[in-house]
């Protein structure tokens, strides 16, 4: 099994992966990340999931059919994600996350 984890080193490394959208940003809605590097490394890598955070919101992204999750900040819904991964053809599914959102059933 291959996961590939990031996380969020200081103000000027976003570590999203190039071209994952961000539904709300402080830069605005629909900002895409600029960081570069990671997109390639998922994309030489083919990690089964890459998990990148921490970020201001809970996200869901894909680079070349690698699902790519983003994590929240504490203490707000999506900041602890449990994931199944399976093989190449089941593919990644959320399980569960924690805190819910309001919106988000039992």
């Amino acid at each position: 099994m291959r996961v590939l984890l990031t996380t969020k080193s200081g103000r000027k490394s976003l570590i999203a992966p190039t071209g994952v959208v961000f539904e709300r940003h402080r830069r605005g809605a629909g900002w895409a990340s600029e960081s570069e590097g990671l997109d390639e490394l998922v994309r030489g890598v083919r990690p089964q999931v890459c998990l990148f955070g921490h970020h201001h919101t809970r996200l869901d992204a894909e680079i070349d059919g690698v699902p790519c999750l983003g994590i929240n900040k504490a203490p707000h819904p999506g900041r602890l994600v449990a994931i199944d991964i399976g093989d190449r053809r089941q593919g990644m599914r959320v399980m569960a996350e924690w805190p819910r959102k309001p919106d988000q059933p039992a």
